[in-house]
């Protein structure tokens, strides 16, 4: 599955990003977003129809309704097994 880093993406390129692979392709993919910084293009992924959304580096919680809601996958990316377990 392909992954696209948004972290640092301004909503509204984010938004014709998750368009333009939607339009190339019918396969799966994700957008991922580093939590240590505000995910300000999250909402634009998740209305433009990511499929799988992704999280790591932070608090997690906050996020997850709302990915959940879109009808996304959502993954979150943990460094040790506590982690894992913990979710």
């Amino acid at each position: 599955m392909g992954a696209m880093a948004l972290t640092w993406t301004d909503p509204e390129t984010a938004r014709a990003h998750v368009r333009q692979v939607r339009a190339a392709t019918d396969n799966p993919f994700q957008v991922n977003f580093a939590l240590a910084f505000t995910p300000h293009a999250l909402p634009a992924a998740l209305e433009e129809g990511a499929p799988c959304v992704t999280f790591s580096w932070g608090d997690r919680v906050a996020h997850l309704a709302s990915g959940r809601a879109s009808g996304a996958v959502v993954g979150i990316q943990v460094s040790t097994a506590r982690g894992a377990l913990a979710i």
